[in-house]
């Protein structure tokens, strides 16, 4: 597991960087360390602002499936938006926002087996850009209106 360090440009809040290689950061270029805690949640925050601004109760996230391990037990796979007539990857702050990893190309990945993994993935993305519910019902679900964020975002496979 790698360990990260956080840096955030005083005139620009809301700009966290994540790096691995901290010696390249805060010299000319005015980035300021952030302590560690405080610096992973804010760029959890940040993920979580940007994803919001993309995605509304109801919209569909596409998935595409990237690998799968021998074992079939762990998926790897891209999530996507349609924003503005063009598709627009979020896999990594989807990542970022529900705790999930990635591999080595940059999909997110979920464990198991048996269960529908992009359906899980899109779950785990509601429950965590929602974790109140959503502020008005999105559908109905056992014939009640449903406000819970899991249940917030469709999802697709392509």
């Amino acid at each position: 597991m790698a360990k990260y360090a956080y840096f955030q440009h005083p005139e620009r809040p809301g700009s966290v960087i994540r790096t691995e290689n901290p010696e390249y950061w805060g010299k000319d270029d005015g980035y300021v360390r952030l302590p560690q805690k405080l610096g992973e949640a804010e760029y959890i925050n940040d993920a979580r602002a940007r994803l919001l601004e993309k995605l509304k109760p109801g919209d569909t996230v596409y998935i595409v499936l990237r690998s799968v391990a021998r074992s079939g037990m762990s998926r790897g796979m891209g999530l996507f938006v349609v924003e503005d007539g063009k598709v627009v990857p979020i896999t990594h702050a989807a990542a970022t926002v529900t705790g999930a990893s990635t591999d080595k190309n940059g999909a997110l990945v979920i464990g198991g087996c048996g269960f529908d993994a992009g359906f899980e993935a899109v779950y785990r993305l509601g429950g965590a850009l929602w974790p109140e519910g959503t502020p008005s019902p999105h559908s109905v679900r056992n014939g009640e209106p449903d406000y819970t964020g899991g249940y917030a975002l469709k999802h697709v496979w392509l």
